[in-house]
C-alpha cells in the first residue's frame, strides 16, 4: 500500500520513525517525483525530506501507524 504524506518538523520525523520501528514489516519512503527509496526507519534520511511530499510504501501496518499516516496525509 502507499500513502502520500508530509512531515513538517523534526518532531514529525521522530514520531514517524518511532512508529516505523514498532512495525515488523519494512517501510520505504521516497520523495514525490524521485525514484530512490529510503528506509522509513532512517531518521537522517527523513530529516532531508522535511516539508516535501513523501510517498510511504508498506505491506502491513498497526492501527497507530495508520492513524499517523492519516493525520499527515496530503491530498
Amino acid at each position: 500500500m502507499q500513502k502520500m504524506i508530509q512531515l513538517s518538523s523534526i518532531d514529525d520525523v521522530k514520531e514517524f520513525v518511532n512508529n516505523v520501528k514498532e512495525l515488523d514489516q519494512p517501510v520505504f519512503v521516497s520523495k514525490e517525483g524521485f525514484a530512490f527509496q529510503l528506509d522509513g526507519a532512517s531518521i537522517m534520511g527523513l530529516m532531508a525530506l522535511i516539508g516535501s511530499r513523501i510517498i510511504v510504501s508498506y505491506e502491513k501496518a498497526t492501527e497507530k501507524f495508520l492513524q499517523l499516516l492519516d493525520r499527515k496525509q496530503v491530498v
